[in-house]
């Protein structure tokens, strides 16, 4: 079996390295080496993989000695996503295949499309397979199983409700990738077209619209994003109205996929999704380099609708909260009481 590293397997904000690293070991790929930040943070990486799931297991701080010394068939990159592309490039020098948290890279200004087409020919031309942590296309079998009916229907509208822990637009950024990934499984390649975001007030609700065009014509997606510190998180999806909600037990964090009529038990995607890299992996199967590239486009026109509705939104909070406490101060001083304008 392909010897694996994995870079950030401590969960330090949000990340799910520890779960990635699990995944590849119970599928009986060895993770070889963990990368930390620091000697403490990767030692503690190391020890808590290895009391879960046995084996040998070293801690590195550089990922460039990490792929020196350990020579892996794969990298896991589960670090936070301002890191990815110089590990990105990294793991393409060494000629190691690639899982990567989603997005796939990020950064400002610049032109993220042309880089992302470098990034992701550096894989393709070395026959390397690089694939990101999208999960959610691995519910769609018990999604299916729940409406039947829709399994060859095609996919007029497309509706997502999911609770990122950040707030504004860096929520878009890390949400997004959820509905555009579903959209290439049920789809095929395709563009994201009239991007439209609206901010609460207090940046920590946003609704998501836009259109994705694809070779059968084009399906509304709306996307509901509401903020949610701790887990469990509330996450549901809708397929032309039918509307299925994931419930976790925390206790022993089983999961559920509810209709309003009938639930069914969920199998926890991720070690799905590692298991189907692993098969691709040992297949030779090539990169889709077109959703990669594509996934980047279209998240870019989304964050940049969500930058300018943040500006938009905050000037009108500044704005209604100075016409308030003007109307307030008015209100004061005169018998006759004002309301700001809606």
């Amino acid at each position: 079996m392909p010897r694996v590293v994995v870079v950030g397997a401590r969960r330090a904000r949000q990340g799910i390295g520890p779960f990635v690293a699990e995944a590849f070991a119970r599928h009986g790929a060895p993770v070889c080496a963990v990368v930390g930040t620091t000697p403490a943070t990767a030692t503690a990486a190391r020890d808590a993989l290895v009391e879960r799931v046995g084996g040998e297991c070293r801690a590195y701080t550089e990922l460039e000695q990490a792929l020196v010394s350990e020579r892996p068939d794969i990298v896991a990159i589960c670090t936070p996503v301002e890191r990815h592309r110089e590990q990105l490039e990294a793991v393409a020098c060494h000629g190691a295949h690639c899982l990567a948290e989603k997005p796939l890279w990020w950064s400002t200004g610049g032109d993220r499309v042309r880089e992302t087409e470098r990034l992701v020919d550096r894989f393709v031309e070395r026959g390397l397979r690089l694939a990101l942590v999208t999960q959610w296309p691995f519910v769609l079998d018990t999604y299916f199983a729940l409406f039947p009916q829709l399994r060859d229907a095609p996919v007029e509208t497309l509706e997502m409700e999911l609770g990122p822990v950040s707030r504004g637009p860096e929520m878009v950024l890390d949400s997004l990738p959820h509905p555009l990934s579903l959209l290439d499984r049920l789809l095929g390649p395709g563009e994201v077209d009239r991007p439209e975001v609206r901010f609460a007030a207090d940046f920590e609700r946003a609704d998501v619209r836009f259109a994705r065009s694809h070779a059968r014509g084009v399906t509304s997606v709306r996307c509901r994003l509401t903020r949610h510190v701790l887990p469990p998180r509330p996450a549901a999806i809708a397929i032309n109205g039918h509307v299925a909600r994931r419930r976790i037990e925390t206790a022993d964090y089983a999961m559920f996929l509810a209709s309003a009529e009938r639930e069914l038990p969920l199998a926890d995607p991720l070690p799905l999704l590692v298991g189907d890299f692993l098969r691709r992996v040992e297949d030779r199967a090539p990169t889709d380099r077109r959703a990669m590239i594509a996934g980047i486009a279209g998240l870019e026109r989304l964050v940049e609708a969500a930058v300018e509705a943040s500006g938009t939104a905050s000037a009108a909070s500044t704005a209604s909260t100075a016409s308030t406490a003007s109307a307030a101060s008015t209100a004061s001083t005169s018998s006759t009481s004002r309301t700001a304008p809606p």
